[in-house]
């Protein structure tokens, strides 16, 4: 028996590509089930405001309109702690521009906008924290006035279980809207800066950054004859989607289908989102219903990569050795808790290695839509500033930035912040290809 042969840098051809070079692949928004349903979101004009009444008996009475669903109407179900499903639905209180206060169903996709058009909405606006220095105020005002705002880090896990667990919280009292913290620590970081012969401080804002898939959220919601429900949805977590519709909507695990369908662009940001409240629907009227994001619902109610702040104290000895890191890290979370803060606060500290080491993080909500991933979640915000610190503090050692790393970069079984051992990994390996590279070599002949 010969073995196949293959071999690397040798063109390869996608199985999937035909379909879509020829437009014959079918997307969920390309599927039309009969006795379908085109839902559209009525979205909150304001940041943050009281829902007092929705007067949707102009939406109804359109030609197509079958149903304006409120969140009661919904019935998504709550946890322990009170708080909602997951679902971009706000339940009495708006927590962001366009925050959905409503869901109108209807035989087309143009009725489904006309009845959205004619819903009216009573609000009461309320106070609006907008930057992370309003809401980590001691005396802010509480994000969410009807309570809750916990959440789960259970989406961060799945990008790095490891990372996104073991952390330690300080007794400290927490600003009202601080819904997470975070403490790693080892050794004496003031004898730490004692023994250093450079050290910089350093200061990073990083901004909110949408996915930018071509292909929008999009959900479809088939309730089968026997009761059970399909879920037809570009999703990159086929069972973690499951898990979550059959908790919003009360229903056994087993009976919920999820057929994973092409993903048009994902880049982390179409875990769960829509899902829920769209089964959620499906279950209300006894239909199939799709719900497509348009672009502007996608920009003010998906779930971008959220900004942070960061900062970063390093030293080091002549000879480039580490000897201190300090940090403080606050992360954006939105109006939903779950951010990637001990993900980034252990890989901003995991890379190389600290003798003495401080890593404080938190997490706050704002009134803006919740966070979500964006090609590895807190790992390039962390990245990009523990090794902007790295830079500097070679420059200020006029030693070669490779060479330092060299010295203090992670190998098998050095331990992270959280305690954990690190396992096989290629950073040594890495830098040392990029040492021998000419690129590097002739670095100083290219300026």
């Amino acid at each position: 028996m010969v073995a196949e042969r293959v071999a690397v840098g040798q063109r390869v051809k996608r199985l999937d590509a035909p379909p879509k070079l020829t437009g014959q692949e079918r997307f969920t928004g390309d599927l039309r089930p009969a006795n379908l349903l085109f839902a559209r979101p009525v979205g909150s004009a304001y940041a943050h405001a009281r829902i007092r009444g929705i007067d949707a008996k102009a939406a109804r009475a359109i030609p197509g309109v079958v149903a304006v669903l409120t969140p009661e109407e919904l019935a998504l179900r709550q946890n322990e702690a009170g708080v909602p499903a997951k679902a971009p639905i706000a339940h009495g209180e708006a927590l962001h521009a366009g925050h959905f206060v409503a869901l109108v169903l209807a035989e087309t996709d143009a009725a489904a906008q006309d009845g959205v058009a004619a819903v009216e909405v009573d609000y009461e606006p309320l106070p609006t924290l907008s930057t992370l220095d309003q809401a980590m105020a001691p005396d802010a005002p509480p994000v969410r006035q009807s309570g809750g705002g916990t959440g789960d880090d259970a989406e961060a896990s799945m990008h790095n279980a490891d990372a996104a667990k073991e952390a330690e919280e300080d007794d400290e009292p927490l600003p009202p809207n601080v819904s997470n913290s975070v403490h790693f620590h080892r050794g004496d970081v003031a004898a730490g800066f004692a023994e250093a012969d450079a050290i910089v401080e350093l200061a990073f804002d990083t901004s909110t950054v949408h996915q930018g898939y071509l292909e929008t959220q999009s959900c479809l919601v088939t309730p089968e004859p026997l009761g059970d429900l399909t879920v037809y949805t570009s999703t990159q977590a086929a069972f973690y989607c499951r898990t979550r519709v059959a908790e919003a909507v009360g229903m056994p695990i087993q009976r919920v289908n999820v057929v994973p369908m092409p993903v048009g662009g994902g880049f982390g940001g179409k875990f769960v989102l829509i899902e829920p409240l769209v089964a959620a629907a499906a279950v209300a009227v006894g239909r199939p219903v799709l719900l497509q994001y348009g672009r502007m619902d996608d920009f003010l109610s998906g779930n971008p990569a959220p900004d942070c702040r960061m900062e970063v104290k390093l030293g080091a000895k002549r000879d480039g050795t580490f000897t201190a890191l300090q940090a403080r890290l606050v992360f954006d979370t939105g109006a939903t808790a779950g951010s990637p803060l001990q993900i980034a606060s252990i890989l901003l500290g995991g890379y190389y290695r600290f003798p003495n080491l401080d890593l404080r993080g938190f997490e706050v909500l704002t009134h803006k839509p919740g966070s979500g991933a964006y090609r590895a979640p807190g790992a390039q915000q962390a990245s990009f500033a523990i090794e902007s610190a790295v830079d500097e503090l070679a420059r200020r050692l006029g030693l070669d930035a490779i060479e330092v790393r060299l010295t203090n970069c992670v190998v098998q079984g050095d331990e992270r912040p959280n305690g954990n051992a690190w396992p096989r990994v290629g950073l040594k390996e890495c830098l040392e290809a990029l040492r021998e590279h000419p690129a590097w070599r002739g670095r100083e002949a290219a300026k």
